[in-house]
């Protein structure tokens, strides 16, 4: 199933494609997803709210933790996400959490993949692999073997 509709995906699609390089692509995904955030007129105040969460804790915080008070509202919340941003919570944390991991490691913050697992809260570094690979179509040490001038291009995207 398709997340924003057949065309929207088509377009996503091309621009992807048509990208130089992996920070390249990193952009165009980037700069749709805050698009659509952006997008909504009136986005509810509970849903800004997780979002602003999620991105203050790099993704590594789940709505029913959020919710933790009042686990109740946890659907009407997914549900409105859904509506409103157009993914699942837990899809946008994922993003946030890769995101941060990626600045992690363009700007050498950890001495290892384990260790950034660990730092980004992943269960374990086979989770932290899969996440990766998911979303940028290459392991992590596919990642670390790039040019460095690839490297530093995607660097110029977090300072």
């Amino acid at each position: 199933a398709v997340l924003f509709g057949e065309d929207i995906a088509q377009d996503l699609s091309e621009k992807i494609g048509l990208a130089g390089d992996t920070a390249s692509r990193i952009a165009v995904v980037e700069d749709f997803l805050f698009k659509k955030l952006n997008d909504q007129v009136s986005i509810d105040n509970v849903v800004k709210a997780a979002i602003d969460t999620m991105f203050s804790t790099n993704g590594s915080i789940s709505i029913k933790e959020m919710l933790k008070d009042d686990p109740s509202r946890r659907r009407q919340i997914e549900r409105k996400f859904a509506e409103q941003v157009g993914i699942s919570p837990k899809q946008l944390s994922r993003v946030i959490r890769l995101q941060a991991v990626l600045k992690m490691i363009l700007t050498q913050q950890a001495e290892s993949l384990s260790q950034i697992a660990y730092d980004s809260d992943y269960y374990d570094q086979a989770h932290f692999t899969r996440d990766f690979k998911e979303f940028t179509g290459m392991t992590p040490k596919e990642f670390f073997k790039l040019e460095n001038e690839e490297i530093a291009l995607s660097l110029e995207f977090y300072k």
